[in-house]
């Protein structure tokens, strides 16, 4: 992450990263995290709930098993 060629202040600090580069940032680290371990974390954490099957089943088993995120306990 770090670089050397950053641009730097009058007084020779680092300039902060703007917000477009953070939310960037952000952006890459959720999506380079693999769907099952999101799952798995917000199944841990208990703010979601499995969903009925809405289509046909993989013949294999291999369904994957999908969640909702509850925002609230005043839906």
């Amino acid at each position: 992450m770090a670089q050397e060629d950053n641009p730097k202040t009058p007084t020779g600090r680092v300039k902060r990263a703007s917000l477009s580069t953070v939310a960037q940032w952000v952006n890459d680290a959720w999506y380079g995290l693999p769907a099952d371990m999101v799952r798995a974390a917000f199944s841990k954490c208990g703010i979601s709930t499995p969903l009925p099957p809405s289509g046909p089943s993989d013949p294999q088993g291999n369904d994957s098993i999908d969640c909702v995120i509850v925002t609230s306990d005043v839906e």
